[in-house]
């Protein structure tokens, strides 16, 4: 449930990673979503929806789209203030997957079907269900 529900329901979260979680950091996951979060009224306006300091160090912050000072400007300027702490910044998104891919490289083509001519069309039946993905990259 998304805190600033637009009308397309696209939820505008930002995830930023930062480069420590170490206890003498002074910039840490938990400082920066009470920066967010004076009641969506904070530096970013917007409330911090995660809080990551295991595997990952970071935050994803929902910022509220609408709002009179645009929260995506001042993560742009918490990039620029806060270098030597931020590893990166990205909007985070949704991924999908479909059951046939069109036009798909040869080899994709070849090996969903025995007969020539091809198909130009790769499909798979497996939708991953049940599957817990994740994603870490360095």
């Amino acid at each position: 449930m998304s805190a600033f529900p637009s009308q397309s329901g696209e939820v505008n979260t930002w995830v930023i990673m930062l480069n420590s979680c170490a206890d003498d950091s002074n910039f840490t996951p938990a400082t920066l979503c009470a920066e967010a979060e004076v009641e969506g009224k904070g530096r970013f306006n917007g409330v911090c929806s995660a809080n990551f300091t295991n595997t990952i160090c970071g935050a994803a912050l929902e910022v509220n789209p609408s709002a009179e000072v645009m929260g995506v400007a001042d993560l742009v300027a918490l990039a620029e203030s806060e270098k030597e702490n931020i590893k990166e910044i990205w909007k985070d998104s949704i991924v999908s997957v479909h059951s046939s891919q069109t036009a798909p490289p040869w080899g994709l083509d070849r090996i969903d079907q025995r007969s020539l001519p091809l198909s130009n069309s790769y499909s798979y039946t497996a939708d991953g269900t049940g599957v817990h993905a994740y994603v870490i990259d360095t």
